[in-house]
Parts: C-alpha cells; structure tokens; sequence
C-alpha cells in the first residue's frame, strides 16, 4: 500500500470517527439536555406545588379565622339580646316609678288645685265657688278626673 492510500484510509477513518463522535456527541448532549430540563421542570413544579399548597393552607387558615370571628360576633349579638331582654322590665319599672314621682313632685307645684283628686261632693263644692262660666262647669262636670285638671287650668287662663 501506498502512503496515499494510507493517508486516505487513515483520512477516510478519522471522518468516519469523527462523525461517529460528533454523532454520539449530539446524542449525549440531547439527551443530557432533555433529562437536565425535565428535571429543572420537575423541580418547579415541586417549587410550584409547595407554593400552591402554602396558598391553600394559608387561605384555610383566614377562612377558619373569619369563622371564628362571625361565631363570636353571633355569640356577641344573642348575648346582648339576652341581656336586653332581662333588663328592659327592670328599666321600663323604674321608668315608671320616676314617671309618678315626676307627676307627684308637678302636682305639689301646680297653682291651681288637682280636680282629679277630689271626691264629687268636694267637686260639686269648689265647682260652685269657681269663678268658671256655667257652660264651662257642665263641661269639667262631663270630663274624666284625670282630664278636669287640665280643662280647669286652661279655663282658668282664658
């Protein structure tokens, strides 16, 4: 053989090994890639999830406090309801008793005489002394005893 079939075997050779390598180069790398990237996007998935899940719980746990919250503000309200309801008699009692005293203490004021507390011959008596016009005494005389007081001060004033 001939060194310028050597050189061409040797050549032929070399190319074909250099194909080869570069082949099996390009086939490693894509495959190194590919794993590298699946990889690479597995992790952020993971890192995805995680952050998903945290979301997820971190969202359960505000829902569990509003929870919490609206309970003890129903509590709150049917308490105060409660509470409402055992005081308001107790309230409307004392209201009424300084509702009398106030008409007790007014009547100890009044110029003019309580009517409404005489008994009818004691009535019939001041009636007949007052200075009232007789169409007057008939009407006082029609009117209730809690109503003549009243009829007999504005009477009284014209």
């Amino acid at each position: 053989m001939t060194l310028l079939q050597v050189l061409t075997n040797v050549g032929v050779s070399a190319a074909t090994a250099g194909v080869v390598v570069i082949g099996a180069g390009k086939l490693f790398a894509a495959k190194w890639l590919e794993l590298r990237i699946a990889k690479n996007l597995e992790g952020v998935k993971l890192e995805g999830q995680k952050r998903l899940e945290a979301m997820k719980q971190e969202h359960i746990g505000y829902l569990k406090r509003l929870k919490f919250e609206r309970t003890d503000l129903l509590d709150r309200s049917a308490k105060l309801n409660q509470r409402e309801f055992e005081i308001i008699p107790n309230i409307w009692e004392k209201t009424t008793g300084a509702h009398y005293a106030l008409l007790t203490m007014i009547a100890r004021l009044q110029e003019s005489p309580d009517i409404g507390r005489l008994a009818e011959p004691q009535f019939t008596a001041f009636l007949e002394q007052s200075r009232l016009e007789q169409w007057q005494k008939d009407e006082i005389k029609l009117k209730s005893r809690f109503d003549r007081t009243t009829y007999y001060s504005e009477a009284k004033g014209n």
